[in-house]
């Protein structure tokens, strides 16, 4: 049995009496990353009490709760199936229509999960596309090294602007694509580095951008 893993996370390794798996995703954990002191981890395995991460929390919670509204519209479907007048057949297709929808929903918040939104990023002054995009994804690998220098980044990340770009308005957002929801975690969770100094006018949230 090996004595050292590496963290999901933070990308370093270290004791395995310092890791944690989790439950759901299976992906290991630092007790430091996981937000666990040695003496919790010691409780949770005396106990047999499985970890769940902060990502598969937040999932678990909204599928859960689609799920349950899936469930109370299929069974309202049912009970207008059993009393439908002929006449009222549409009514029956525009329920069906609303579970694809709940679906497809559920489908595009697993997608955001990853994605994080950059505000009052300045938008460069390039004399193409390419310049602008080369100076945004610089400045999103500066803003993000600057919150938390110990999360490995991947050598490009995928970014670009939200909307039309307006001369002389305030800049668009960023949205930057992250390799998974807990790079996503870890620079909300450090996002008050933010408040002061060279960065203190940008500001970190998730993707909670409508379909």
């Amino acid at each position: 049995m090996p004595s050292e893993g590496e963290c999901s996370c933070c990308k370093t390794k270290c004791d395995v009496s310092r890791l944690v798996d989790c439950s759901v995703c299976n992906k290991t954990f630092k007790n430091t990353c996981a937000g666990l002191t040695i003496n919790d981890l010691k409780t949770l395995s005396k106990n047999g009490i499985s970890y769940t991460c902060p990502a598969c929390l937040v999932i678990g919670a909204e599928i859960n709760e689609l799920r349950s509204v899936i469930i109370e519209l299929r069974n309202e479907i049912a009970e207008l199936k059993q009393s439908i007048s002929p006449q009222n057949k549409p009514m029956i297709i525009n329920s069906d229509l609303s579970i694809n929808n709940i679906l497809n929903e559920v489908y595009e918040r697993q997608k955001r999960q990853c994605n994080l939104l950059l505000f009052n990023v300045p938008e460069t002054n390039g004399i193409n596309n390419q310049e602008k995009n080369e100076a945004d994804a610089q400045m999103v690998k500066n803003i993000l090294k600057h919150v938390s220098s110990n999360i490995p980044l991947a050598v490009e990340l995928k970014h670009f602007r939200l909307g039309k770009f307006v001369t002389g308005a305030k800049p668009r957002p960023l949205e930057v694509i992250l390799p998974d929801s807990q790079h996503v975690f870890k620079y909300l969770k450090n996002s008050q580095k933010l408040k002061t100094g060279t960065y203190k006018q940008i500001n970190l949230a998730p993707d909670r951008t409508p379909m």
